[in-house]
């Protein structure tokens, strides 16, 4: 393992980690001259985690069936600062790593950026933020010497002289360009070799869809008309799939075809292939530690159907993970109550705006209506804003109604948002206790945002992903203009 410029780093590691665990469960430091060597007695999906000083932790992702013995060149990339180092602050020991509490560097004349410290400590241990692209705290220019973080990165350590500290950083020490990491199979063609590429073009293809996206967030048009071209990452995995005959690959293919369909923005992906994945991966598959609701993606384009109930069923009994089976059982199980198709269960909700006001199942009775638990603190809730607008002010005359649903501690909150950009101009109430309210059980929240759409007789028509970005004015276009 080396660095961007082909040389062993300074201090690096090597880590074993369970996909749905964040701590290894095997970790080696690299030798002097990069080389290691790591052993375990498990099988099953891994990721191997690869980290070193200034630089971008890497990692690929390993599924090991019997004994075996893997080689690896890996080339890690160095960290994308930004244009400017003038944000750039410190945490450490000094305020328990608290990005809220971090303080400032000052420039100095010289182009460094320093403060100084009292401490009573013999050492002195910290890391700088807000200076990498991607938000990371890393270690600094000055140190005596490096620890592995246990996130990713590593923190510097420094001896004070008589209680006083003074931290510099020196951007000119820091290590730049090939930021892009590399890995070499040993076995080019090697089972190992090939389901790692394969995980690496899954991310490779997210990768892509997050920068689009962020792009044309940054142009300040509707969100509700952002849409992605999928259509060369759907052909590119569906010739895989015709050519691929090993069992173990066609499993990886079939989950990175489901993977290009999740999200609010996912692809419409064909329900032929919907299927395939659910009769050829397990349901007992460690794949679905990599991302669970992908079952959910499988089910929304195969449909519902007595079999694939059957596969849900046989997942919330034997999968190994508890916290997997529990996340599936609340989320697709043929048995829950808020399901397409299923009446909405009754509430009675007092309005946050007009007081002595309520709103239920009841008086709701007639119309189309759309029930967003939110919260201002909920990103995906607040991105999904001006999706709502845009359906509420094309579809309220034909009957559509909005009910929304805030988890915020404190009402206050609300209020403050809808007096900036979003006025929210539809039925709002607020969840008392939040997530302790029994509304919580009674309509099977795991997480926000969580929306659903009632029809006029007071019947389920869809819940979650299936009404989220674009696809919301899908339905609404099918259920109202007619």
């Amino acid at each position: 393992m080396l660095g961007n410029n082909s040389k062993a780093m300074v201090k690096a590691n090597v880590h074993l980690i369970r996909p749905n665990q964040s701590k290894p469960f095997a970790s080696v430091e690299a030798a002097k001259d990069g080389s290691f060597e790591i052993s375990t007695d498990e099988t099953g999906l891994f990721f191997v985690q690869f980290t070193g000083v200034s630089h971008q932790n890497y990692k690929t992702l390993l599924f090991v069936k019997k004994p075996s013995k893997i080689d690896l060149d890996v080339r890690l990339g160095a960290y994308e600062y930004k244009n400017s180092y003038d944000g750039v602050a410190i945490i450490g020991d000094f305020n328990d790593y608290s990005f809220e509490s971090a303080i400032q560097l000052k420039k100095q004349g010289d182009g460094t950026y320093s403060a100084k410290f009292k401490t009573a400590k013999t050492e002195f241990s910290y890391q700088l933020i807000k200076i990498t692209k991607n938000g990371s705290s890393i270690n600094g220019t000055q140190t005596d010497y490096f620890e592995y973080d246990g996130g990713g990165d590593y923190r510097s350590f420094v001896k004070p002289e008589n209680g006083i500290v003074r931290i510099t950083f020196d951007p000119k020490k820091l290590v730049t360009g090939g930021t892009s990491a590399e890995i070499d199979f040993g076995a080019h063609n090697s089972d190992a070799a090939r389901f790692s590429a394969l995980y690496v073009a899954m991310q490779r293809r997210r990768k892509s869809f997050s920068h689009d996206l962020g792009l044309y967030e940054k142009t300040g048009k509707p969100i509700y008309k952002y849409a992605y071209d999928w259509s060369p990452f759907l052909n590119e995995v569906s010739k895989q799939l015709k050519r691929e005959r090993n069992p173990l690959l066609r499993k990886m293919l079939l989950f990175a075809y489901l993977d290009l369909g999740y999200g609010a923005y996912g692809a419409e992906l064909n329900r032929t292939l919907a299927q395939q994945a659910l009769n050829e991966i397990p349901p007992t598959s460690p794949l679905w530690q990599l991302e669970p609701l992908l079952v959910g993606t499988a089910l929304e384009y195969a449909g519902e159907t007595k079999s694939n109930n059957q596969y849900v069923l046989e997942m919330i009994t034997k999968y190994p993970d508890e916290k997997i089976k529990n996340r599936i059982k609340k989320n697709y199980s043929p048995n829950r109550n808020i399901m397409a198709g299923k009446p909405i269960p009754a509430f009675t909700l007092p309005s946050l705006d007009k007081p002595g006001v309520v709103f239920t199942r009841e008086k709701l009775i007639g119309k189309v209506y759309f029930i967003d638990f939110w919260a201002t603190w909920c990103v995906p809730c607040v991105e999904e804003m001006d999706n709502l607008h845009n359906a509420y002010g094309k579809y309220k005359e034909k009957g559509f109604e909005i009910l929304s649903l805030s988890f915020d501690k404190d009402p206050e909150k609300v209020i403050k948002f809808r007096k900036r950009k979003w006025k929210m101009p539809w039925l709002n109430s607020f969840i008392v206790n939040g997530f302790d309210n029994k509304i919580v059980r009674t309509f099977e929240i795991t997480g926000l945002p969580k929306p659903i759409l009632v029809n006029r007789v007071g019947k389920i028509i869809a819940v979650g992903y299936a009404l989220r970005g674009a696809k919301l004015g899908k339905i609404l276009a099918d259920t109202l203009d007619k």
